[in-house]
């Protein structure tokens, strides 16, 4: 069994558009599930960076997305994210791949 089949079947989605960066979501991950990016949506330097999750290590239980203040973290199934997203957190930031509701949802 490859590590994809052993993947949970809901995921975490940070919205990137709406995500601030407080990292209030990294706080709660207990799996170190979520890594910050820079934010290529935002001029302004107090925004600088957002928070992505690594849908790798994202085990699907939910913690991050309480707590976000913003209510930018949604639950989705693993099935609907793109499989160009799915990647360790070093290509995340290098490629650029950046996960929004609407993508995912149909907005």
């Amino acid at each position: 069994m490859s590590k994809i089949d052993r993947l949970s079947k809901r995921v975490a989605v940070i919205d990137a558009t709406g995500c601030t960066g407080c990292m209030v979501c990294m706080e709660f991950c207990e799996f170190d599930a979520i890594i910050k990016v820079p934010n290529p949506f935002s001029d302004d330097p107090m925004v600088s960076s957002i928070c992505q999750v690594d849908l790798l290590q994202c085990t699907g239980c939910a913690w991050c997305a309480k707590p976000c203040p913003w209510d930018v973290i949604q639950m989705f199934n693993r099935e609907l994210v793109p499989e160009e997203a799915i990647l360790e957190d070093e290509e995340i930031a290098e490629r650029g791949v950046l996960l929004t509701a609407g993508n995912l949802s149909g907005e």
